[in-house]
């Protein structure tokens, strides 16, 4: 907002993450009715930013307690096969959707 008006905005940096130190009424003060487009805009890129943000952290989150477990193929010593083998397949085919589906969301 403060690029798109030339106005400048507080925020409480104590807090995290920092808090603004305006309401409504400031934003009418200061004319910004005037900028919509460029706010609406900016507001528009921030909640498909927060979407994929949340879409990533679930993405890490559903693989962080996913152990790989192997056993050795039988009459090899050199070939492993993944024990849970399923769950990552199934985990991976979930998460290319979801991120498909970001790629081509508008």
């Amino acid at each position: 907002m403060s690029k798109a008006s030339g106005k400048t905005f507080e925020f409480d940096e104590s807090t995290n993450p920092p808090t603004p130190k305006f309401n409504f009424k400031t934003l009418v003060d200061m004319g910004m009715e005037s900028f919509m487009d460029a706010i609406e805009d900016v507001s528009t890129r921030a909640m498909k930013e927060f979407g994929i943000s949340k879409e990533l952290n679930k993405i890490t989150s559903d693989w962080a307690p996913v152990e790989f477990e192997f056993n050795i193929m039988k009459n090899t010593a050199d070939v492993l096969l993944v024990k849970n083998f399923e769950e990552c397949v199934g985990l991976t085919d979930e998460h290319l959707g979801m991120i498909t589906n970001l790629n081509f969301s508008p």
